[in-house]
């Protein structure tokens, strides 16, 4: 079985451990010097056992990143590009296949990566962060991008905005999975070439584990 698409349908990608190979926070943690207790908490929520907005907001608390951090995660995210993932962009938008990035992550590091594979920028849809007046971490603005059932939401979104048909999503965490059905994303493709969560091999409609992201390709036929 493979998913059918045509002009005009839509594929949205997740980014950390996704498109890139990183995990953003991870990394801001490290800068921090947190690491170990930052990932412990992204797991848990990436495997389902605990919801996203249970820690997403405690992380960013711990961490309590700067501009310039996010600009350093932003140079991680293009050197860490996933092996495949220019190859599978470029494949589906020649086919005139709609693309965005719905991402957890923090969207003025997320932002340059996807501009850099190609994707425009009004659809690319992360979480903003909002500062004071000497550019100290204040909050996390407000978006449902911080909770488990975001990425439906932002799917259905996007799907309307577009006048998009059939919508398949592609990514490794359980708040991909929250992303189908009620008139979300229509197919869930699992990619363990980072991390293979069980959850997600065992509930995804696809799932693939290898390194390369263009293996997805094999569940895609292009009428």
């Amino acid at each position: 079985m493979t998913i059918k698409l045509q002009a005009g349908d839509g594929i949205i990608f997740d980014c950390d451990s996704t498109l890139s190979t990183i995990e953003g926070i991870d990394e801001l943690a490290a800068l921090k010097n947190c690491r170990a207790e930052i990932a412990e908490l992204t797991n848990q929520a990436m495997d389902g056992k605990i919801a996203l907005e249970a820690v997403y907001s405690k992380r960013l608390e711990i961490i309590r990143p700067t501009k310039a951090d996010l600009a350093k995660i932003a140079e991680i995210y293009c050197a860490k590009i996933t092996a495949g993932a220019e190859e599978i962009v470029a494949k589906v938008k020649a086919q005139g296949i709609k693309i965005a990035i719905v991402s957890g992550g923090l969207r003025a590091a997320v932002l340059p990566l996807g501009e850099k594979l190609g994707f425009r920028e009004e659809d690319i849809f992360a979480v903003d962060l909002v500062f004071d007046r000497n550019n100290n971490f204040e909050k996390v603005a407000n978006s449902p991008l911080t909770t488990s059932a975001g990425k439906l939401e932002v799917a259905r979104f996007w799907k309307t905005r577009e006048n998009i048909n059939k919508l398949v999503l592609i990514g490794d965490g359980a708040s991909d999975l929250a992303a189908k059905g009620d008139g979300g994303a229509d197919f869930i493709i699992g990619y363990g070439g980072v991390v293979a969560r069980k959850q997600v091999q065992e509930k995804a409609d696809f799932f693939t584990a290898e390194e390369n992201l263009s293996s997805v390709l094999e569940f895609l036929e292009f009428e």
